[in-house]
């Protein structure tokens, strides 16, 4: 059910937050924060109306079930690294502030079909699944046998295992909607069934390629470590900071140069460069008001909060579907150029009154070049928790630990400053 040396979220959310300074210096640590929001959702569910990164709203309820999602789809959704910490934070404060978890919820709650077949067939993934992979019931025996075992392989684990899901229980686990563990228990027994890898295969002994996110936690770096060691001539190559299927939509960046070079000569060459992938910049404090931020003096203030405004609208590109998309808390944005492979390798905002904060309006342009990583932005200011008036803002988003150069007027006055890149 679970194999003993896989990475799980757990140790990948410790990573996320050890590599980013405003999570790695808060005592308590990543995991402890998420236990206590596992305890309140357990008993108090969190419901309520959110946008999804198209600005689509639909009510959502944060549940046991729904947060195990969030915590296992970070595997392939880099922004629940960047804001999860902090949204549970916003909810485990005195005076709650739910709307970033709730938006997290409604982001990974897709509504609606599969697509086209020959883009996701949901009949193949399922007969993958149970002839393919490994179940906690055998697949040989008739499906009125396999609820029995199923529970006993539960509470076998339960016994030996009781913390392998910490912080969630063993049985929260394998019965939330994400498990899977279950899918398989109607599936036909098969005529004859053949175990995928045979105890006795011998790999071919060809050039081989494995490259894994050491953030990614569906096919871990250990599973993908331990996959490379049985082909004779293999190459391992461990992607910092990257979560599931690193190579894809890289515009060019080290993971795809390595993997087309290697199919160009059968050599991945140089792969040193997997580790300078940027850390997951995580989210410092959610809150509803500018002033409640903590940031000293009104003109940083208001350059700190534009700046994470920007990089807000940057993060929901990720989980975008169209190119409409909203504010946390309000205005709107259009985006030219997504992470499909067939955009421009330059993505373009435009920006109208978007509002990471109540009483902070943004509206303006934005660009990201996802060759170079530069992020720029020429925005105005507005509202009552601003000092009023113009930036122009850049940071390099393919460096690790950036800073932004933010400069312009507010106020009247003229303002340059320097802060690490939100």
């Amino acid at each position: 059910m679970v194999h003993r040396h896989q990475q799980g979220p757990a140790t990948a959310f410790r990573l996320a937050c050890r590599r980013s300074p405003n999570c790695a210096e808060r005592p308590g640590g990543p995991i402890r924060r998420l236990a206590r929001l596992a305890r309140l959702v357990r008993h108090r569910p969190i419901a309520g109306r959110a946008p999804n990164a198209d600005g689509v709203v639909r009510r959502v309820v944060v549940d046991i079930d729904m947060l195990i999602d969030l915590v296992t789809g970070a595997a392939t959704t880099p922004s629940i690294y960047r804001e999860l910490d902090a949204a549970a934070r916003a909810v485990l404060r005195p005076h709650p502030y739910p709307r970033p978890l709730l938006r997290m919820a409604r982001e990974i709650t897709y509504v609606g079909g599969a697509g086209p077949v020959r883009w996701w067939s949901e009949g193949l993934y399922q007969a993958v699944s149970c002839n393919d992979y490994p179940q906690p019931y055998d697949m040989r025996d008739r499906p009125s046998q396999r609820p029995e075992q199923f529970q006993r392989s539960v509470r076998r684990l339960q016994r030996h295992r009781p913390q392998v899901f910490a912080p969630f229980t063993v049985r929260e686990w394998v019965h939330s909607p994400y498990g899977y563990y279950d899918d398989c228990l109607g599936w036909p027994a098969p005529s004859r069934w053949v175990h995928p890898v045979p105890r006795d295969a011998v790999y071919p002994d060809v050039p081989t390629l494995v490259l894994a996110g050491d953030l990614d936690s569906l096919t871990s770096p250990e599973g993908a470590r331990a996959t490379a060691r049985a082909f004779p001539r293999s190459t391992f190559v461990r992607v910092a900071n990257m979560t599931h299927v690193s190579a894809l939509v890289d515009f060019g960046q080290c993971a795809s140069r390595i993997v087309l070079r290697f199919v160009r000569t059968k050599h991945a060459g140089d792969t040193s460069c997997a580790k300078r992938y940027h850390e997951n910049r995580l989210v410092e404090t959610f809150a509803k008001r500018a002033a409640d931020l903590g940031y000293a003096g009104p003109r940083r203030r208001t350059a700190r909060v534009t700046a994470a405004t920007v990089a807000d609208v940057l993060a929901r590109w990720w989980n975008m579907a169209g190119r409409h998309g909203v504010g946390l808390q309000g205005g709107r944005f259009f985006t030219i150029g997504g992470w499909f492979t067939g955009d421009p390798p330059v993505a373009r905002w435009r920006l109208n009154e978007v509002r990471w904060v109540r009483d902070v309006a943004v509206s303006g342009r934005m660009t990201w070049h996802r060759r170079t990583g530069m992020v720029r932005a020429h925005v105005t200011v507005t509202g009552p928790g601003a000092v009023p008036g113009r930036l122009t803002m850049r940071w390099d988003d393919g460096r690790q630990r950036p800073r932004a150069v933010v400069t312009g007027r507010l106020g009247g006055k003229p303002v340059d400053f320097r802060f690490p890149a939100p």
